[in-house]
């Protein structure tokens, strides 16, 4: 930033008799910030060197493979199977759960692309077998709160819903009534209050 701008700046802001303050700020500027010029060399310098280290490690792994031991060597290449090994079993857990979950409806549209990620991490286990097991757990246990939430919802619609009238309108079917209904009566009372009939049928 040059002077005169800094000057302007300053009046701008009310603030008069800036020129010992301009150049005490022009100062501390021209310390704190690095000349672009200077800049990308020095960005040419770091990534000069990150190519160096690069270079110097894959000469040294290149120098240590070669210097190995046979047995050394047994070791290595056992650790790198063993590690892609785990690799493609936690790929086969991942696709597991994932059938498990979209065979139920719980997909990244539905659920969210990030909580679904996270959903599927957290059932993956140590194999497929275990995976599939939690997945149906997790699955099983949504269920079982689908239906308490909905059986709560009926039965709260029930409680504020009044019982219905049966002929001129003055007289409620109770539960007694009910159960001495014929069978035409009770096909006739299903079609006009499906809910109550539900209740009544338990």
């Amino acid at each position: 930033m040059n002077k005169t701008k800094l000057e302007d700046i300053l009046k701008a802001r009310g603030i008069e008799e800036t020129n010992d303050l301009v150049d005490e700020l022009t100062k501390e500027i021209s310390l704190q910030t690095v000349p672009k010029d200077q800049f990308n060399k020095m960005s040419d310098r770091v990534k000069a060197l990150e190519n160096e280290k690069k270079d110097i490690e894959t000469k040294f792994n290149d120098f240590k493979v070669q210097n190995m031991t046979d047995e050394e060597k047994i070791k290595a290449e056992l650790k790198k199977l063993e590690s892609d090994k785990m690799a493609v079993a936690r790929q086969l857990s991942e696709i597991a759960v994932e059938k498990v979950l979209s065979k139920n409806g719980i997909d990244s549209d539905t659920y969210g692309e990030e909580e679904y990620k996270e959903l599927v991490n957290n059932l993956i286990s140590d194999t497929t077998d275990n995976s599939i097991s939690k997945a149906n757990n997790f699955v099983s246990i949504l269920a079982k709160q689908k239906e308490r939430v909905e059986k709560e919802t009926t039965s709260n619609l029930l409680k504020n819903t009044p019982n219905p009238q049966v002929g001129d309108g003055d007289k409620k079917v109770t539960k007694e009534e009910f159960d001495k209904m014929t069978y035409s009566e009770m096909m006739k009372f299903m079609e006009e209050e499906p809910e109550l009939y539900k209740e009544y049928s338990k």
